[in-house]
């Protein structure tokens, strides 16, 4: 992630690829752990892809991603799930779709008292 926000997108890319392949992750969706809801392979890999890729494939995978996190009702990981999507909105461009999303997200997280998960993905979160 700190690769990715100095961007180094290449070093970020083969650090990712090194954590993915290691096993890491391996039995971790078949167990809860509150880390997951802002840190994991899917959320990992849409940051590199927003910040360095291809951001109009990431939609689809968020989209299954939050209906399962809100089935789960683990709004903390919907929240930043769709704060990546809305992202990924802004990137593809969809500045209508982004800026509905990121109200709506905004909105959301500050009745929850969840600043850090909006202040946490720095440029990601839209342009400064």
């Amino acid at each position: 992630r700190l690769l990715g926000l100095q961007g180094h997108g290449q070093a970020a890319r083969e650090e990712f690829e090194r954590a993915a392949a290691t096993g890491v992750w391996d039995g971790a969706g078949a167990q809860y752990k509150p880390a997951q809801d802002v840190d994991d392979l899917l959320i990992g890999r849409a940051r590199l892809e927003l910040l360095f890729g291809r951001a109009d494939k990431l939609v689809p995978e968020l989209e299954a991603a939050i209906r399962q996190a809100r089935q789960d009702q683990r709004l903390h990981r919907a929240l930043k799930l769709r704060l990546l999507r809305a992202a990924a909105f802004l990137r593809v461009p969809d500045v209508a779709r982004a800026v509905d999303e990121s109200l709506s997200v905004l909105q959301e997280a500050g009745q929850e008292g969840f600043w850090r998960l909006l202040l946490d993905e720095g440029p990601i979160a839209g342009p400064v």
